[in-house]
């Protein structure tokens, strides 16, 4: 196994992000992220990335056409899934892992998508129905807490059985939606934040019940923590979802059916509802459409 290094760092410059840098730059700053190979420091270049922008302001230039942004998953997330680990079978991953650090590894995969999908769509729709510049600032925050999320469950894995993301096998699933959405930013905002991110919540009883049996509280406290954090990402999706419906002059809640539809997005109880309303979603958002897995 890898040996996981605490001392690895951003690679971002002092001054890699300076006020009003036109938002060509941006792009490009995007596909340099989305390149840097290391998982770890790939996260943390994120973060600092992340914070110095928020308190930046961004020239928006006209943009290419979308066709001509490649719907392309990271270098990490790449490695990843085609490194040694990419042929172990499920019953070798269960023989060599416990099932915690096997849930740990599955949740940080989720995260490292999660990062890219941010990545992708700072940089894609931007210009789209004259999106205001709040509207990246808010991907980039979320791009910020995924990172974080990321960092914490390599930590845990590694204070567990010293092992690293890519240790194990990982899927492209949940990349499906967001190469399904690359024309159509009110659809990326639907699929990611309002039905993915609200697979998040609905996962926290489940999983904590799951840590519980293998005896780890300590990762109860972690994933109990990400769920939280989880709520205002789906807040900010409903906000930006809303907004562009408002633009387009469509109902929302309808317009989230539609494409539930179109994309067979599975929306599956049990919800939490809790969680759900906190986050602006009521249940005229996803009962409707919801089904039942046999």
């Amino acid at each position: 196994q890898r040996v996981y290094r605490r001392t690895r760092k951003s690679v971002l410059p002092r001054n890699y992000c300076q006020i009003n840098r036109p938002y060509v730059e941006l792009v490009s700053n995007m596909q340099l992220l989305k390149s840097i190979p290391d998982p770890i420091i790939k996260a943390k270049t994120c973060i600092d990335f992340a914070q110095q922008h928020q308190e930046s302001s961004f020239s928006i230039l006209p943009q290419p056409s979308t066709d001509d942004f490649v719907c392309d998953m990271s270098v990490a997330m790449k490695n990843a899934m085609t490194g040694e680990a990419s042929t172990m079978s499920k019953k070798d991953v269960k023989k060599l892992f416990n099932n915690n650090v096997i849930i740990l590894h599955s949740i940080a995969h989720m995260e490292m998508t999660a990062i890219d999908t941010t990545l992708d769509s700072i940089y894609r729709f931007p210009t789209w129905y004259d999106l205001p510049e709040q509207f990246y600032k808010d991907w980039l925050r979320i791009t910020a807490d995924e990172s974080r999320h990321f960092l914490m469950l390599c930590d845990r894995m590694n204070a567990i059985s010293g092992t690293s993301y890519g240790d194990m096998p990982v899927h492209t699933g949940l990349w499906d939606i967001v190469n399904d959405t690359r024309n159509d930013p009110c659809a990326r905002v639907a699929g990611i934040q309002l039905v993915q991110e609200g697979r998040a919540l609905d996962s926290q009883d489940r999983l904590l019940n799951k840590f519980r049996s293998y005896g780890d509280t300590e990762s109860c406290q972690m994933i109990e923590q990400i769920c939280k954090e989880e709520i205002p990402h789906v807040r900010m999706g409903v906000t930006w979802f809303k907004y562009i419906c408002k633009l387009i002059n469509r109902d929302p809640i309808d317009l989230f059916h539609e494409y539930v539809q179109k994309y067979q997005w599975g929306i599956v109880p049990p919800f939490n509802h809790e969680y759900r309303k906190l986050a602006g979603l009521d249940k005229e958002w996803y009962v409707p459409v919801a089904f039942i897995r046999k």
